[in-house]
């Protein structure tokens, strides 16, 4: 039975326990496909035959480290040293005592030599098959050139992974899954930022047409690829799993706001925790954020500062949708900083929905679409908290309830099986055809 099913491998330059979108393919696909999965990890992913990548710095990336990296950590150590507090914009040790945030400065030093060492060492000692990826070099196990059986189709999450897709693929179709709009990404800057795009650029121009099909998330991206290659990507959406859940009833007198997710600078998540001066004193907010860092660190002081908002720490990708579900409305407002935050149709809003959520977004038009075609939520005029404020203050029980109900509706259509079902068709069609394009 095992012998009938088609070869497929997944090129992905992250870890596959932490990718969601990709965790939820895999598990869509191994029931369907023998599957092959080259990434920098895979625990715990059973029913894949996992092939190693690993990511080593680039040897450009010296010249940032020492003129990003190496004055912010100098600077650091000196008021540690003289057991003084940092100015805010240079924050990591400026909640320890003198000698403890002495001591991680140093530690930090030692960090940074460790990794300009390291860009020297494979700059002159590059190790197994090499290729020149994202800002880094990557290390592929030579394994996934000469698999024992050979690959029917090949799925390329996101553009970087193209070129060792292609020279995997050995002439079977490849498959590209964009969660990113890539070709203006980063064009205005310099340094790697702008390296990154020429590379993207340069990958889009020579790879992208070539490709049997293409597949992204949301219908404005895909406009957008459309208009940039002359293709018409499919739309996959990133929902998680149906859950069967209850719809939660607001306690009295309380309207519970949640947002998840990364603490990405360019998504300026501080305007959620503005937001908290306009409304009134039934709401609270809860943020639950990854990968804090500096950024995480100012978010967290500004919530200190807020009454009604906390910073929590984040939980488990298979928990969070049983954890939100506790609460009345999943928040985002997401500035369009750039073409992938003015379309994006993230994650966390099927989240919000299968959590059963009423949802409050500004008017990020995929988001805006189904929240209003399905009457979920509320969708503010523009992207200030002080307008989405004023919105969500209109809120009666009666309103949060009615939105709750349509969520669970809308939780039976926006979900993995759905999404997974059309991802399954696509990569069988193309499987059948046997082709990429010239």
């Amino acid at each position: 039975m095992t012998d009938s099913k088609k070869h497929l491998l997944i090129v992905l330059f992250w870890h596959l326990e932490k990718d969601p979108r990709v965790l939820r393919e895999v598990h869509a696909l191994r029931e369907h496909f023998t599957l092959t999965v080259a990434a920098l990890s895979a625990e715990g992913v059973d029913g894949v035959s996992w092939v190693p990548l690993s990511m080593h710095p680039h040897p450009r990336n010296l010249r940032w480290v020492i003129k990003q990296i190496l004055p912010k950590v100098c600077v650091r150590a000196l008021y540690a040293l003289l057991g003084k507090q940092a100015p805010p914009e240079y924050s990591a040790t400026a909640k320890m005592d003198a000698p403890k945030a002495a001591g991680a400065s140093l530690r930090e030093l030692g960090n940074i030599a460790l990794r300009a060492a390291k860009i020297a060492l494979w700059s002159f000692f590059p190790q197994g098959r090499v290729q020149e990826g994202y800002k880094l070099h990557y290390t592929v196990a030579s394994r996934v050139f000469s698999p024992p059986q050979p690959y029917d189709a090949v799925l390329a999450i996101d553009i970087q992974t193209l070129p060792l897709a292609f020279q995997a693929a050995k002439g079977a179709p490849v498959v590209l899954d964009a969660h990113e709009y890539f070709l203006h990404e980063y064009a205005e800057e310099d340094g790697w930022q702008k390296r990154f795009h020429t590379r993207n650029a340069e990958i889009g121009a020579l790879l992208v047409p070539r490709c049997a099909a293409m597949v992204t998330v949301s219908e404005g991206l895909a406009h957008l690829f459309a208009g940039d290659y002359g293709i018409a990507p499919h739309v996959v959406y990133s929902g998680p799993e149906f859950q069967q859940l209850d719809i939660v009833v607001p306690q009295p007198g309380r309207i519970r706001l949640v947002h998840h997710g990364r603490a990405n600078p360019d998504r300026k998540l501080e305007g959620m925790i503005e937001m908290m001066q306009w409304l009134d004193e039934r709401f609270s907010l809860d943020l639950y954020l990854a990968y804090p860092g500096e950024y995480g660190e100012r978010l967290r002081r500004m919530a200190e500062k807020t009454p009604r908002a906390r910073l929590l720490p984040p939980v488990p990708m298979t928990e969070i949708v049983r954890v939100i579900n506790t609460y009345d409305v999943g928040l985002y407002i997401l500035s369009p900083t750039s073409k992938n935050n003015a379309f994006a149709l993230p994650n966390k809003f099927f989240e919000f929905i299968q959590a059963r959520l009423v949802i409050a977004i500004g008017p990020t038009p995929d988001m805006a679409r189904l929240v209003q075609q399905h009457d979920l939520g509320i969708v503010a005029d523009d992207f200030t908290p002080k307008n989405l404020a004023a919105r969500l203050n209109t809120l009666t029980v009666e309103d949060i309830l009615r939105f709750k109900r349509n969520a669970a509706e809308a939780a039976k259509l926006y979900c993995a099986e759905q999404n997974m079902a059309k991802l399954r068709s696509i990569l069988s069609s193309v499987v059948t055809h046997k082709r990429n394009d010239p």
